[in-house]
């Protein structure tokens, strides 16, 4: 898995499972149930800031 986009992909697989696994966890235990676009919410912006430089700096090194 050297391509950016393959790695890039599989975190972005890895978070939206994380996300569902979060929120089936809260209905279980019985917390206090969040909505998933909730969840997401809260976390799209550093996520996608995050994949943003991953990705940049993946282009950059595979390209040196």
């Amino acid at each position: 898995m050297t391509n950016p986009d393959e790695i890039i992909s599989s975190i972005f697989a890895l978070a939206v499972a994380a996300v569902m696994l979060l929120a089936l966890f809260q209905v279980y235990t019985g917390g206090s149930v969040a909505r998933v676009s909730e969840i997401a919410g809260t976390l799209a912006l550093p996520f996608v800031l995050l994949l943003l430089g991953l990705y940049a700096v993946l282009m950059i090194k595979q390209n040196v």
